[in-house]
Order: C-alpha cells, then sequence, then structure tokens
C-alpha cells in the first residue's frame, strides 16, 4: 500500500522521488514470471541506467572479447540478480551525486556497499535469499540517505553530537527530526512503492531479531552491524561489537563459515567494492 503523502514529513518531501524506472524494475524483477525482453525495454526508457549495463557488460571483468549494444542480450548475459543489483546502485547513488561534498552521505553509501557485500556472502553461506540480498543491503538505509539529503546540515551536527553524548542515535534521530531513519526508510520505501520485501528491510533493519528462522530481513540486521563493527558506520554502533556476538543469532554452520578475522573480513569487503563501482 502506498504511503499518503500527508503521512510524509516536511523535511522528508523535499527527498527527490525513487527513479521511476528503477522502481518498475524492482517490482518486475521480483516476479517469478519476468521475462528479459519486458526488462530489456524498461532498462532502455532510462538513458543513465541503459549506459550502466552497457558499461557493466562490456567491461574487462565479463571478458566477453566482442562489444554487446542490444539491451536484450546484455540482460540476458548479466542475469537478473545483477541487473538488480545494479538498478539499486544506479537509483540510490543518485541521491549521492546531489551533495558530492556531503561527507555525511559518503559514509553512509559505503555502510550500505558494506552491508549488501556481506549480507551476500551471508545469504550464501544460508543458501537463502542469495538472488536479492545485494540489493536489499543497497536499500536497507534509504531512510538514512533520505534525512541527510533533506537535513544535510542538522543531520551532521546531530552525528557529532551523538557521537559527544554516547546516546542511541536511533533515540537522538527521534528526537532531533521526530522520526528515525528507519522510519523514514519505510515512509520513503512505500511513498516509491518499492516491493514489500524492500519497505520491511528498510523500515526494521535494527529490530531485534526473533526465533531462529533465517529470513531476508535477520540476514540484513546482521550484516548491517557487522559493516557498523568493520569501521563502516555513519553513527555510534549499538549493543555487542565482537564479531561473535553479532553473528550469534545465525546458524551455527553458517557462523563458522564466517569466522575470520576483521582485517580478513574488512579486505574482502574493499576488493568487492572496487570491483563493484
Amino acid at each position: 500500500m502506498k504511503t499518503c503523502d500527508s503521512a510524509i514529513p516536511e523535511g522528508l518531501k523535499k527527498v527527490p522521488p525513487f527513479p521511476p524506472v528503477a522502481a518498475r524494475l524492482l517490482t518486475v524483477l521480483s516476479r517469478s514470471d519476468v521475462e528479459v525482453a519486458d526488462v530489456a525495454e524498461l532498462i532502455k526508457s532510462d538513458a543513465t541506467l541503459s549506459a550502466r549495463m552497457l558499461r557493466c557488460i562490456n567491461s574487462a571483468a565479463f571478458g566477453l572479447g566482442r562489444q554487446v549494444s542490444e539491451m536484450r542480450q546484455a540482460v540476458a548475459l548479466l542475469g537478473f540478480e545483477r541487473t538488480r543489483q545494479i538498478t539499486a546502485m544506479c537509483a540510490t547513488a543518485a541521491y549521492a551525486r546531489g551533495t558530492r561534498h556531503n561527507s555525511e552521505l559518503q559514509t553512509s553509501w559505503e555502510h550500505s556497499m558494506a552491508t549488501a557485500i556481506l549480507a551476500t556472502e551471508i545469504a550464501g553461506h544460508c543458501e537463502a535469499f542469495a538472488n536479492v540480498a545485494f540489493t536489499a543491503g543497497i536499500l536497507h538505509d534509504i531512510g538514512r540517505l533520505g534525512l541527510i539529503v533533506a537535513y544535510p546540515s542538522r543531520y551532521a551536527q546531530a552525528i557529532r553530537e551523538a557521537h559527544g553524548r554516547h546516546v542511541d542515535f536511533l533515540d537522538f534521530e527521534r528526537e532531533q527530526f521526530g522520526l528515525d531513519h528507519a522510519e523514514a526508510g519505510r515512509l520513503l520505501a512505500e511513498s516509491w512503492e518499492l516491493p514489500d520485501q524492500f519497505r520491511i528491510v528498510a523500515g526494521r533493519h535494527h529490530d531485534p531479531c526473533e526465533g531462529t528462522e533465517v529470513d531476508l530481513l535477520r540476514i540484513i540486521h546482521v550484516a548491517c552491524r557487522l559493516a557498523d563493527a568493520l569501521g563502516y558506520g555513519l553513527a555510534p554502533p549499538r549493543g555487542d561489537q565482537s564479531l561473535s556476538g553479532i553473528l550469534e543469532t545465525l546458524p551455527e554452520p553458517v557462523r563458522k563459515r564466517l569466522q575470520r578475522t576483521e582485517e580478513e573480513l574488512r579486505a574482502g569487503i574493499e576488493e568487492h567494492i572496487h570491483a563493484i563501482i
């Protein structure tokens, strides 16, 4: 259900809308009956997204040995998962381009990238949600991106004050802006009509994990906390910051596969970030 415009705080109304083609693509790509031709036609209607897709498929990483210029062929070669990832990155990067000299926005973007990379690895080990984990990681903090875009100076000041006072940053956001970035993310995701799974992740990624089921929300929750613990955080981290403490809600076999040093995990994230960008 789309959020009524009146339910969105005035400040957030200043946030540019999520690119419509990207929103439609994420919805189309969430269906089981999606066709390559339909995806290609949607991408072709957005020049920036088209250029990014072609640049990716023609990059050295793919090593095709020939140029691909036809979008249907590009989508078929990239696959739906990679197409979804590029779509989400292009859409969220548009906000970063609007405030290039905002260090908080840059740090938030790096946190989202680190979360997406870690979520993909966790999902792979869990053998669940591997096709959407990266995109969910990129989109989980759209509320924070929105607050930074809406209140750049005030948000930077809030971060400095929160670090100085050692307070829970979600509480501090609510005190300063009337809502925290998770609630802001839910409202924006609903107003942009993003698929339900991304609305849930945006709005609840800081909620404590209950039960033992490994769902997409648990994967993103753990990946987000890991990113903070590894130094890819913007605000003061919450709760236990030991790797073992963060991973304890995952099944034991998954925890064992993820048992690496902080330096090894950071090196893997940096390698993937450079490969993706």
